[in-house]
């Protein structure tokens, strides 16, 4: 599976290390990188995310270009394993279904020298008690990850 990552969030400090987990954070700057060239003005306003949600955002991203992002169905223990998570029990589902919540509280605004986007990550998240999930994503998503993406193969495992 290919994940479909913005320059703009590789360069950046959206997706931290857990440090006020629980907060709703509005309208703050992101910390980017800065190089001559090219410059990212990132405003986010939500829950603090983590790299757990970036890594469910990946592989949610990547089933949605697939699907030309129409609305996707997915099923949690499907996700949990995409993630590489090993336990894919009741409580695991639920950690998975709250992420995924958040990332749909989630508002960005994206400015690059080739891009500008504003929108939430994940448009609408629907739970259907069958242990399965229907996504939704904006419909500008789709231009942003046309102009500035890095493509990584989830799959692949590092060298020991």
């Amino acid at each position: 599976m290919i994940a479909y990552v913005p320059f703009s969030f590789a360069r950046s400090a959206l997706f931290t290390p857990q440090i006020r987990r629980g907060e709703m954070i509005a309208n703050e700057v992101v910390p980017s990188a800065r190089y001559a060239a090219w410059t990212v003005d990132l405003n986010y306003s939500g829950p603090e995310l983590t790299p757990a949600h970036a890594y469910i955002w990946q592989v949610v991203v990547a089933y949605g270009m697939k699907a030309r992002f129409a609305d996707i169905n997915i099923k949690l223990t499907d996700l949990l394993k995409d993630i590489g998570r090993t336990s894919l029990d009741t409580k695991s589902k639920r950690w998975a279904l709250e992420l995924l919540n958040e990332l749909s509280d989630a508002v960005v605004d994206v400015k690059t020298p080739n891009v500008s986007f504003h929108g939430p990550l994940l448009a609408a998240i629907s739970d259907s008690n069958r242990g399965e999930v229907t996504i939704s994503f904006d419909s500008q998503l789709s231009e942003f990850l046309d102009n500035e993406v890095v493509k990584i193969e989830v799959s692949t495992k590092p060298p020991h």
